[in-house]
Parts: C-alpha cells; structure tokens; sequence
C-alpha cells in the first residue's frame, strides 16, 4: 500500500525493483493488487542472492490467505531464476539470482523499490550509503522506495544520497517504515 499505489503520477506502466526476493511474499501481494488496475502494466523485478529451496517453499503455506490467488503464488515460484514470464495479463515477473551489488542496472528506470534485505545488523553492506547511491542511479526522478527499515542513521544516508524522506505507520507488529522519494533528476 505505501508502494504500488503511492506511485505518482499514476503510471500506465510502473517498472519495480525488489532488493530480497525471499518468500515471493511482495510479489505476490503486488501481482494480487495489480489485479486492481488492469489498465497499468506492472514489470517486476526481483532479486535474490540465496534463493529459497522448494521444500522452504512449500512449507509456508501462503496460499491459506489468499487462496483465490494460490496458483499464482505457485506460478511466482515455478519460473525459473534468471527468467521472466508473463504471471498475468499486466504482471510480467523478472527473478534474478545475484546480490544488488553484482546486478547490471539500468539508470533511471524503477519507479518503485521494495528493499527487503535483512536487517542492517545483519546485512551491513546493504545499508551502506554507497549501496543507497547505487539505489538512487536506478530510479527514476519521483521514484520510490519503500522498506521496513526504520532507523536514523538509515534514514540519514537515504537524505544524503538525495532522497526526501517520509516516516510511515508500520504494518502489525512494526511501529514504523520508511519511504523515500527520489527527488533529484
């Protein structure tokens, strides 16, 4: 919600960059608002440095939460890694096996990324304002990107990179999460 329909202006095509593909959890949950707005073409692009087995798959039983939207969820996993398909009629998923630091990005190109990797105690380098620089090459001016990530000093190297900052309600269980804007053409 602070994402895909944040989004401004309201694009017929959004290009979205996924830093953590994970459990598929996000793009899961975009393709099924997509469905909202047949009208705009969503590219989705996820990357994932360690990608989770079928069995770590099959254990999570999302589909028990959406189940109307279940075979897309097991469409999202059945493509293979460094591929694309067409999961409906305006989602086109991307899954790439490799870290955000060894990925060829385009410049100016994602209107909205969604940063989920693990935490900075835990992953350091990826909340490093280098790799934040890297983050802001890709987008494009007015582009957004949404995490879960809270911090001060995170939310410090995003403003000094050029983003504008904006603090948002967290979802259950998470006070706050941060959105910031590319500003900066």
């Amino acid at each position: 919600m602070h994402g895909f329909q944040a989004v401004h202006p309201p694009l017929t095509s959004i290009d979205i960059l996924e830093i953590g593909f994970g459990t598929g959890l996000n793009a899961w949950l975009t393709n099924i608002e997509s469905t909202k707005y047949p009208q705009k073409m969503v590219k989705y692009t996820a990357l994932e440095g360690f990608p989770l087995n079928n069995e770590e798959i099959n254990n999570l039983n999302y589909e028990a939460f959406f189940p109307r939207f279940g075979s897309v969820f097991k469409k999202i996993h059945s493509i293979e890694w460094n591929s694309g398909i067409q999961i409906s009629p305006n989602f086109f998923l991307s899954k790439v096996d490799t870290l955000f630091e060894d990925f060829i990005y385009p410049q100016s190109l994602f209107n909205l990324v969604l940063y989920d990797p693990f935490a900075p105690g835990c992953q350091p380098e990826m909340w490093s304002e280098q790799m934040l620089e890297k983050m802001f090459y890709t987008m494009a001016p007015g582009g957004l990107l949404v995490t879960y990530c809270a911090q001060g000093a995170f939310r410090r190297a995003l403003k000094s990179c050029g983003f504008t900052i904006e603090k948002l309600p967290g979802p259950p269980g998470k006070r706050e999460m941060t959105r910031a804007v590319k500003t900066d053409s």
